[in-house]
């Protein structure tokens, strides 16, 4: 009896433990983001960062399973907080300017997702098609991130700062939810 009621003490200690400090990983993982400055730099900052994940995974050979495995699970989080970031906050700003670009942007994160859903679920990671999707992936991720970045963004920075500080408010607290 005594063991089981250390037992069942020692995971309560776990769980208050374990809640107690899930605000401040999240606080932490999002710190940088915030230090990153507006919300067009921080969606450009995670652009850039997905890059370089990508550049890492389109370089691993057939064998490097684990290793692909690893860079597509970074790659998948960052993508999938980015895209709630996005569809939750900017794209809804974005759409009472331009609704036409709202939609063709949530549909490229559509077919993002599908791509991803396949890299994870569909096709064996030693598959040489395998890396052509990856590549497919790569390429439409950064098309997408260049058509916000060079395109579409711009026009939602002539907002009024208010507007944007707005925007940037709740892209991070969009960011914190998922962290």
């Amino acid at each position: 009896m005594r063991a089981g009621g250390a037992l069942a003490a020692g995971a309560a200690i776990g769980f208050i433990a374990g809640m107690a400090f899930t605000p401040a990983r999240k606080a932490a993982m999002q710190g940088a983001e915030a230090l990153a400055g507006d919300w067009y730099d921080v969606l450009k900052a995670e652009h850039q960062a997905v890059e370089a994940l990508f550049e890492l995974l389109l370089a691993t050979g057939d064998r490097q399973v684990a290793r692909r495995q690893m860079l597509l699970t970074k790659i998948a989080y960052n993508l999938n907080k980015h895209a709630i970031q996005e569809e939750n906050v900017v794209y809804p700003a974005l759409h009472k300017i331009d609704p036409e670009a709202a939609h063709h942007l949530v549909a490229d994160h559509g077919e993002i997702k599908n791509l991803l859903s396949d890299l994870q679920y569909v096709i064996d990671k030693s598959d040489p098609a395998w890396l052509e999707t990856a590549r497919k992936l790569s390429d439409t991720v950064i098309s997408h991130a260049r058509e916000e970045e060079d395109e579409i963004f711009p026009r939602l920075r002539d907002l009024s700062p208010e507007d944007n500080d707005a925007i940037t408010r709740r892209m991070h607290w969009e960011g914190i939810k998922v962290a």
